[in-house]
This record gives structure tokens, sequence and C-alpha cells, in this order.
């Protein structure tokens, strides 16, 4: 999910999204209360995540694209689902 998000929008995006999913202060940066990336990756529950992404496409006004970023963003919550069961 946080891979999609940095091809689509770019890596600061990603993670301002993933900060927002978490209630941090959403500066792009990777800071003091998430020591790495990969701790605000595990943190954020995936539901969370797609919410925000879903937020942020409809803030963009773009009706002409927002049909295919909302089901792409489905589709890629979808597949991180699979993936977490595979870690369980």
């Amino acid at each position: 999910m946080f891979f999609d998000m940095c091809v689509n929008s770019g890596p600061h995006e990603a993670i301002v999204l993933g900060q927002r999913a978490l209630g941090v202060t959403a500066d792009g940066r990777v800071g003091p209360s998430l020591a790495k990336p990969s701790a605000l990756l595990t943190a954020i529950p995936p539901s969370r995540y797609t919410q925000a992404k879903e937020q942020f496409y409809r803030g963009l006004h773009q009706p002409k694209f927002i049909k295919g970023w909302l089901n792409r963003n489905k589709e890629v919550y979808g597949t991180a689902l699979v993936m977490l069961k595979g870690t369980k």
C-alpha cells in the first residue's frame, strides 16, 4: 500500500498519509515517534491508510480520474489484506 502511494504521489505524500492515519504530526518526515520507516508501515492499520488515501484522492478534485483512483485504492487494499494473511 505504501509503495503504491509512493509511485502515485511520491514518498513524502505516502509518509504524510501514514502519519495522518496514525494521528501523529504529518510533516512527511520519519522522526523520533517512528524511529524508522518500517515502524510507520507496520503501525498503520490497512483500513485507516486506505481511508487516508481515499481522502487524499477526493481532495484533488479531479472527477476525470477519481473513479480509477478509488478502484485502484480498493484493489491495493484487497491485495494488502491477502498479503497480511500470509504473515500470520
